[in-house]
């Protein structure tokens, strides 16, 4: 059983997020007005919140839109984006569930609708880029304690943020210390739940490193 995270090619020419909104204009009128782009946008979160919870008969409900993320910068001149790439970011209720969809959007014509492609549910701080070695990390925790395999494919409900790392290497504290950070990740698996805590760590020569421990 492996956990896989269906990221485009196009993910190699992300860059390192400059700022959680651009300062555009142009852009900033196009995702709050553009009525097309809007529509689209909510069935394909719509989409992704029922895959996140496929026992929910429920429909999705928009509960609020969150500021972008700029990954690389939009150009708006007349119609759509004809470039860039940046993370729409929305919470839904679903039976009783709040969760955080994150789209991975991408701007490629003036005369087409940017594409939108599945990122990471919830609140981690992963780049897009690095989110499949993540995974594997997960996936090698997963065999070493000999998870059961099962007859549907897991799904990553929920990524929450636990705290970045502080000084000592073990406390958590609400500033960056530049020494990693902690998240937990909950992953619907062979009918139940399952919480691994994940430590994201500096490294000079893979950008991070990833620990991954299943909770008992």
């Amino acid at each position: 059983m492996i956990i896989r995270l269906f990221i485009f090619m196009t993910l190699f020419f992300i860059v390192t997020p400059s700022a959680m909104a651009a300062e555009n204009k142009a852009f900033n009128s196009y995702i709050t007005k553009n009525d097309a782009y809007k529509t689209d946008l909510l069935s394909y979160q719509s989409l992704l919140t029922q895959k996140a919870f496929p026992t929910c008969t429920e429909q999705p409900a928009l509960e609020r839109r969150l500021v972008p993320i700029i990954l690389a910068e939009p150009k708006v001149r007349e119609n759509n984006p004809s470039e860039g790439q940046w993370i729409e970011r929305a919470v839904f209720k679903t039976c009783g569930n709040d969760i955080q969809i994150n789209v991975l959007t991408i701007g490629f014509s003036d005369e087409s609708l940017p594409t939108f492609f599945p990122s990471l549910n919830g609140q981690t701080k992963i780049d897009p880029i690095d989110q499949p070695h993540a995974l594997n990390a997960i996936n090698v925790e997963m065999g070493n304690r000999k998870i059961s395999q099962c007859a549907t494919d897991p799904i990553i409900k929920d990524t929450k943020f636990l705290g970045f790392r502080g000084p000592n290497g073990k406390s958590l504290v609400e500033d960056n210390q530049n020494t990693g950070w902690f998240e937990q990740w909950s992953i619907a698996l062979c009918d139940k739940n399952v919480d691994v805590t994940l430590a994201v760590l500096p490294d000079p020569e893979r950008r991070y490193r990833y620990i991954a421990r299943i909770k008992n």
